[in-house]
């Protein structure tokens, strides 16, 4: 699960996102999924205004992507020109990626999907259709996770906080990396 908060950008001109994933086409074969089962045709696209609803993507390295409702994102796939990482000559190649927009100059917005590797479109389905996770925090002071299937809960605290109260986590001395595991009342 990955959370972002407290996005922030002074430059209206331009807009803010967080890349999902961006694959090019040397290595594998196109075979991107949006919200279906069956893989989008090889053609040139950019779906746009996506995020009303919870979705789902499945890139074509077989990475699974779980996008909550009310997260406006976009995906394509097209021809990218750039340059070489040493600006020496140009370079052309044919990309599939998803990226959340965050909008112009957003001021404390934030994020959150799941990755699930080696998957499949029907696992994502499901996983869309029951998320099995619970965000509990998501601020400037922690992000906490709850997978309650396994009585499990994973923290980054970014500060010191002796007011976490999220299950067995009542606070933190300094700023930490956690996960915690409650089994018949123990730790």
């Amino acid at each position: 699960v990955c959370l972002g908060s407290d996005i922030r950008n002074d430059l209206p001109e331009y807009t803010a996102h967080t890349c999902l994933f961006q694959n090019s086409f040397d290595v594998v074969d196109f075979n991107l999924s949006y919200n279906k089962v069956k893989p989008m045709k090889d053609n040139f696209f950019t779906l746009e205004n996506l995020g009303e609803k919870r979705s789902w993507i499945l890139d074509s390295r077989n990475v699974g992507y779980y996008i909550p409702e009310g997260q406006p994102f976009k995906v394509s796939y097209n021809l990218q020109k750039s340059r070489c990482f040493q600006d020496r000559f140009d370079t052309e190649a044919k990309i599939e990626k998803a990226w959340l927009e965050h909008g112009h100059a957003p001021d404390g917005v934030g994020y959150e999907y799941a990755v699930k590797v080696n998957t499949s479109a029907s696992v994502m389905q499901a996983f869309a259709a029951s998320k099995p996770y619970k965000v509990i925090q998501k601020d400037s002071k922690a992000h906490i996770v709850e997978h309650p299937e396994s009585s499990s809960l994973g923290c980054v605290v970014f500060q010191q906080d002796y007011n976490l109260n999220a299950g067995a986590l009542k606070g933190v001395s300094h700023s930490c990396i956690l996960m915690l595991k409650e089994n018949k009342g123990t730790l």
